[in-house]
């Protein structure tokens, strides 16, 4: 069914100040804080969640195979020692340079950091090659349900100490930039042998951990450069192709293409994701149903990044063409909630039909790349 409306900015504003009253009511003006959990030994930080297809694990090597969207690469960690903890080599493989690459573009989400296409120059025809490194096992831990998981650091490059003398006793090097490493990152692998999570030591390593998988195992491509938006009101950061236009509204922060035919825009409100009333979802259901969107409940998305919440849901409705007479058509717009324990996040992005092919990627790399809070990852 065509839904005739679309939910604007001034919608979303109005159904949060009536939630905010209801909630109000309910509570007595009084704050409920929401229900909390604790992973101990966990992280919060930005996760990319990956199956593992295959494993076979002794006392001295852990081999697992990692899929993730179509894309599969395997991994073989060989305990070489222990100082504090085990530590030894890391190596990821992939059977093929095109599962190679999927599993690099599901990397490029996590890490923020889109691609571009393959360099003509470069010939990728033959088989990849192996990406080498080591490992550190640090820790495990149980997580709210009870499952046990192991905890590796794994850093891609050589020529690391065995002691870093950064306090943590992980055997990764020194910490001061002096080891060829591309850069370091987390594992945590479940009991199960079904799950894996990969999670960030730091941000600046995005770009070098990116190049160093795509370059042995997939396509050898090259970093595209983004534009980093502020939203209005601070707390809200995002990344945009250069040449997209930004205006700064009286409420909300407002992104469009060179072409003008997709809207991004954005509302930063001071009510993280454990606030009372309503969670991140209810608050979403909240807002269709008082814009008139009842249909679009059911197919609510959720997704748990780890440092952000997100809910959204696609929808249609027809827009009027000011420049060609007034014409009606038919139109997509994607209403989005992101919320970390800080503030919370309200988009909307619009598109036409017939720019999916490239409008919902790049909603998906403007998605990825959000940052919410007090500090940039």
């Amino acid at each position: 069914m065509t839904h005739q409306k679309r939910v604007e900015i001034a919608d979303i504003i109005a159904a949060i100040i009536r939630f905010a009253k209801e909630a109000d009511q309910i509570t007595g003006g009084h704050a409920v804080p929401g229900p909390t959990s604790v992973i101990d030994g966990a992280d919060s930080s930005r996760r990319l969640n990956v199956d593992v297809v295959r494993s076979e694990i002794t006392e001295s090597d852990t081999h697992v195979v990692l899929s993730a969207a179509g894309g599969e690469v395997s991994l073989r960690l060989r305990r070489t020692g222990t100082f504090f903890v085990s530590y030894g080599t890391a190596t990821f493989e992939a059977a093929t340079r095109a599962a190679g690459s999927a599993f690099v573009d599901e990397l490029s989400g996590w890490l923020s950091t889109p691609l571009g296409p393959a360099a003509d120059s470069t010939d990728r025809s033959g088989p990849p090659t192996a990406l080498e490194g080591q490992f550190a096992e640090l820790s495990y831990f149980f997580d709210a349900e009870g499952a046990h998981w192991r905890r590796f650091k794994l850093c891609l490059g050589n020529d690391h100490e065995q002691s870093d003398g950064d306090g943590d006793g992980d055997g990764d090097g020194d910490g001061d930039g002096d080891g060829t490493a591309a850069g370091e990152f987390f594992l945590s692998l479940c009991d199960d042998n079904r799950r894996a999570w990969l999670s960030e030591k730091w941000s600046a390593y995005r770009e070098d951990l990116l190049r160093a998988f795509d370059d042995a195992l997939g396509a050898g491509r090259e970093i595209l450069r983004r534009k980093e938006v502020a939203v209005i009101g601070g707390g809200a950061w995002f990344a945009v192709p250069p040449d997209w236009i930004v205006s700064h509204c009286r409420h909300h922060t407002l992104v469009t293409n060179a072409s003008d035919s997709c809207t991004f825009e954005a509302l930063c409100l001071p009510l993280p994701r454990q606030a009372p009333g309503l969670s991140l979802r209810g608050r979403l259901e909240f807002v269709l149903r008082s814009s008139g969107q009842e249909e679009c409940i059911s197919r609510i998305v959720a997704v748990d990044r780890g440092d952000i919440d997100f809910v959204w849901v696609e929808y249609e409705y027809t827009s009027t063409n000011d420049t060609n007479g007034g014409s009606r058509r038919k139109a997509l717009a994607r209403i989005l909630f992101a919320a970390n324990d800080h503030v919370q996040l309200s988009t909307t992005f619009t598109f036409r039909p017939k720019d999916a092919s490239w409008a919902v990627p790049e909603w998906r790399r403007i998605v990825d790349s959000l940052a919410l809070g007090f500090w940039r990852p």
